[in-house]
């Protein structure tokens, strides 16, 4: 969910892909703000800002919220409403960079940053179609001031912001692929 490399150089994005690659055959990822400022290089790197795959009963979808508002272009926006429409999935999850939901829980969640924001859109979700399906929104960017996992249901929505901020509360979330569906774990990095 973005910020895995501190600098946006072609050095260090290439460095950071290169490991990933090291580990994982697959890999989807999505650009943070760390990743999206003050230049292209990501692209020069990672080939794209958007991924969608069903897994399960589940239709995974990322994309790009590194906009003034930290929504998704409307042309992602779009992208993402027909990947929802035309999938028969019973459960959406969203991964994004952006709290783009912290008007919601502006009291319990905090971002690690402001980067790229001008003004939070006060319905955060009104540009999703959803439907009846159930939705699961992951975000990074938290973590950085010793900030756990946050997780909570608004609206019949549940809403997670995993991150990292090289301190000893670090949790990351797993997420495993079951024959019974996905499962969620809270991992503590840290275990002293």
């Amino acid at each position: 969910t973005g910020d895995f490399s501190r600098k946006n150089d072609i050095e260090n994005l290439t460095a950071t892909k290169n490991q990933i690659e090291k580990y994982f055959n697959q890999y989807y990822v999505i650009p943070g703000n760390h990743e999206a400022m003050f230049n292209n290089n990501y692209y020069k790197v990672f080939s794209t800002d958007f991924f969608k795959f069903q897994l399960s009963d589940s239709l995974l979808i990322g994309g790009n919220f590194n906009n003034s508002d930290w929504l998704p272009s409307i042309y992602q926006q779009n992208q993402i409403n027909i990947a929802i429409t035309e999938s028969a999935s019973k459960t959406v999850i969203l991964f994004s960079h952006q709290l783009f939901w912290l008007n919601l829980f502006s009291e319990e969640v905090a971002p690690n940053s402001d980067a790229l924001l001008n003004k939070l859109d006060d319905k955060p979700l009104d540009w999703l179609t959803i439907g009846d399906k159930k939705l699961i929104v992951i975000s990074g960017d938290h973590g950085a001031w010793g900030d756990e996992l946050f997780c909570r249901t608004k609206d019949s929505v549940t809403f997670i912001a995993n991150g990292l901020g090289n301190t000893s509360s670090d949790t990351i979330l797993e997420v495993f692929y079951t024959p019974e569906g996905l499962i969620f774990n809270k991992v503590r990095l840290n275990t002293k």
